[in-house]
């Protein structure tokens, strides 16, 4: 977990928080972005869980970039309700939407921490940024929204907008 102005792991000033800070302690981040990944602060892991079970939503991060699990992300009506253009799918086990929209996989197992989410990084944060900059919207998400795809809108908020680790795990409709 990350204080305001250093990493709780291992004391990195925040000013030294970078992409590759994140992937050396992405367990680690993996606890915040469970509790922040519906946009708001939930009060615990279990919170954030009967928040995705009970209803299908895309969780709005900015104006173009929402986060979601692949049960929401497959309902073609939320995808056409919210005008989103690109799916980023973190995992490889999870399905796309079938509504005709692009479409980018990052091969990722979901039960395998030792993934390279790392490598990926880059690749998804431009391409959120090349729809952004053309007017489009999109959702990133993995099986249930809450640590790979995470992690990957944090690297575009990190990236992009230029925020902190600590600024950015704090975002909600920037």
């Amino acid at each position: 977990m990350f204080s305001q102005t250093r990493c709780d792991r291992c004391e990195a000033p925040e000013s030294s928080f970078s992409l590759c800070h994140l992937q050396t302690h992405f367990h680690h981040v993996l606890a915040v972005c469970e509790q922040v990944a519906c946009g708001r602060r939930c009060l615990s892991k279990e919170a954030c869980e009967g928040q995705f079970s009970r209803m299908l939503q895309l969780c709005k991060v900015t104006k173009h970039l929402f986060i979601s699990n692949a049960r929401s992300v497959c309902s073609d009506e939320l995808i056409q309700q919210e005008a989103v253009t690109l799916c980023i799918n973190v995992s490889k086990q999870q399905p796309f939407p079938s509504a005709g929209i692009k479409k980018l996989q990052v091969p990722i197992y979901d039960d395998i921490p030792n993934e390279d989410l790392y490598g990926h990084f880059d690749r998804c944060a431009d391409a959120i940024q090349k729809e952004a900059n053309r007017g489009g919207r999109s959702v990133v998400y993995c099986k249930n929204g809450r640590s790979r795809s995470a992690t990957v809108c944090i690297a575009y908020l990190m990236k992009h907008r230029k925020l902190t680790l600590t600024d950015a795990l704090q975002v909600g409709d920037v």
